[in-house]
């Protein structure tokens, strides 16, 4: 791993720093959702202006890249989008509403996982690997963008099951 990897992964940790320090605010919970989004596309905004004017120097950082550090970055704005989705649809005024708007979010990851059911069972076979390397025979490079956006949005969907069954 060099330089490339490690600022991408100090970055991340300062980015997740930024979070937890809107989270300690006590705003109400679409200002802090807001705030939390806003940060998250401030930090992709700069990975994606970085990787434009630095390529990576090897396969293997680049792989690590796509499956490992990007999904975290991009999962993380999944996540604050699917918070602010709720914030704006979910029923304040009636519990009924309320109940069957957490019930149906409660299914959007299987309806992904059903919708991605091949890309689903290779990373869940994957996933377990610790070398980038390894990934190189699982992987072709034209493919690490697509399944780099499919595991953020897997990540921030289970993120995001947790905080919809915690509503139930």
């Amino acid at each position: 791993m060099f330089l490339m990897i490690l600022f991408f992964k100090n970055y991340y940790r300062q980015m997740l720093q930024s979070i937890k320090d809107l989270e300690n605010q006590g705003l109400d919970f679409v200002e802090e959702t807001t705030g939390c989004f806003q940060v998250t596309e401030k930090y992709n905004r700069i990975v994606r202006a970085t990787l434009k004017s630095n390529p990576f120097q090897n396969r293997e950082d680049e792989t690590h890249f796509y499956l490992r550090l990007k999904p975290c970055f991009k999962s993380e704005k999944v996540y604050y989008s699917l918070l602010y989705y709720a914030a704006l649809f979910v029923s304040a005024d009636n519990p009924d509403d309320a109940r069957l708007f957490w019930t149906r979010e409660a299914g959007r990851i299987t309806r992904f996982i059903n919708r991605n059911k091949a890309f689903y069972e290779k990373y869940k076979k994957t996933k377990a690997l610790k070398s980038p390397s390894l990934y190189l025979r699982t992987y072709e490079m034209e493919e690490l963008p697509e399944y780099s956006n499919l595991i953020a949005n897997l990540i921030a969907l289970e993120k995001y099951s947790d905080f919809v069954n915690r509503k139930l």
